[in-house]
């Protein structure tokens, strides 16, 4: 049950919009004389915790973005890593070839020296460069170069070629390499950081809103006792032969002619004249729950129809979600747009509704209302789950409801 000014107030759509629930709903509680005995320290306490409530709400808010943000720059860092690796293996099978090439060229000059020297234009000393590799001296060794000729000079550009191309590679690589792994942690870490960071927000707001929902229940049953005693006043009133008075202090009045139950039953209607006639009893306006709307139960065959897309966090459609993503975006498509990207503020919308009274369209909370989706009946609700599953339809069963709301 809730009041009539609850009911028929309309919902804004900004992440203001748990804070604004809680106090719409306190406020009706206190037109409806839902008074403890000490009215005034809870209110404040009330108005204290919704306005910490609020400011954590946004503060995750906030974060949530910040590490969506985060996470998909960890993610461009591992892709790019993992396009490194793949371009290292393909320059190592390079390397390979090239050193393999290298070695060719080396023999190949090997045996143009030893030519050289055994048709007796060339020295020993030639032969012994070329032996021990050594090709910078070989290079100074003009003369040498001279002797075997403009096909000789070539293979030794080639040689020397091949080895800077060697040496570019290995640079690169190891270069490379070090600064992604570089990149790839620190991204990481940051994301781990501010991962922490956001769950310590969530913890306090689910920790705050539980004390709001605390100091709201106390106020209902505090109500819930004052109308007892009222009700039992009134009956002593009744048996005592007095007016049952509508409002202030009771008086003392024309004993009714209606027996005592008849009086307390059927409230008499006051005649036209003015005469005076028994007071009735206060009449209580039993304002039930409101029916799901239009708009919500298109958004639960709309979130239907994204069965086996895949969840990925922050996203809102069309190609994939995460949890309250999927909410938002199908009921945008139902006509119901602006809703707040964040279960911690959808929870704070609408109405409560009782697990036994739940409709298509109703938003379920479960996981201490870090996760969400949409009531579809049967006991089931679409949903989606968590990095790598797709959206999909499961039992309750398998879950902890903590809420069902309708908007």
């Amino acid at each position: 049950m809730r009041s009539l000014t609850a009911a028929t107030t309309a919902q804004p759509s900004t992440r203001s919009t748990f804070a604004w629930t809680i106090l719409t709903l306190a406020a009706a509680l206190a037109v409806a004389g839902a008074c403890a005995s000490t009215p005034n320290a809870q209110g404040a306490s009330l108005a204290s915790k919704q306005a910490q409530a609020a400011q954590l709400d946004r503060e995750v808010g906030k974060l949530e973005d910040e590490y969506a943000d985060l996470q998909e720059r960890y993610r461009g860092a591992q892709v790019e890593l993992k396009g490194l690796r793949v371009s290292i293996t393909k320059t190592t099978a390079t390397l390979e070839t090239t050193r393999a090439d290298l070695g060719v060229a080396k023999q190949t000059l090997l045996e143009r020296a030893l030519a050289v020297y055994q048709d007796g234009a060339g020295s020993t000393a030639l032969l012994d460069v070329a032996r021990a590799g050594s090709f910078s001296e070989f290079f100074e060794k003009v003369d040498a170069i001279e002797r075997v000729g403009n096909q000789d000079t070539q293979i030794l550009g080639r040689v020397e070629s091949l080895e800077r191309k060697v040496a570019t590679k290995q640079a690169t690589l190891k270069s490379a390499g070090i600064k992604q792994v570089k990149v790839v942690k620190q991204a990481n870490t940051s994301k781990t950081r501010m991962g922490k960071v956001l769950g310590q927000r969530k913890a306090k707001l689910g920790s705050v809103t539980a004390e709001i929902r605390s100091i709201m229940s106390a106020q209902r049953a505090a109500a819930a006792r004052k109308e007892a005693a009222e009700s039992r006043q009134r009956v002593r009133l009744i048996q005592a032969g007095k007016s049952v008075p509508t409002g202030g202090t009771p008086t003392v009045g024309t004993a009714p002619t209606n027996d005592a139950g008849d009086a307390a039953a059927t409230p008499q209607p006051t005649p036209a004249d003015g005469g005076a006639a028994p007071a009735a009893e206060p009449a209580v306006i039993d304002v039930p729950l409101p029916p799901v709307s239009g708009s919500a139960a298109s958004a639960a065959g709309i979130a239907m129809g994204q069965v086996g897309k895949p969840y990925v966090y922050g996203a809102a459609g069309p190609s994939s979600f995460d949890c309250s993503g999927l909410v938002v975006w199908a009921f945008g498509q139902a006509g119901r747009g602006g809703l707040p990207h964040s279960t911690y503020s959808l929870i704070g919308m609408g109405v409560e509704v009782p697990m036994s009274q739940a409709q298509v369209g109703d938003l379920v909370f479960t996981n201490n209302a870090g996760h969400m989706g949409i009531y579809v009946g049967g006991g089931s609700f679409v949903h989606a789950p968590r990095t790598g599953r797709n959206v999909t339809v499961e039992s309750l069963g398998n879950y902890t409801v903590i809420s069902i709301r309708r908007i």
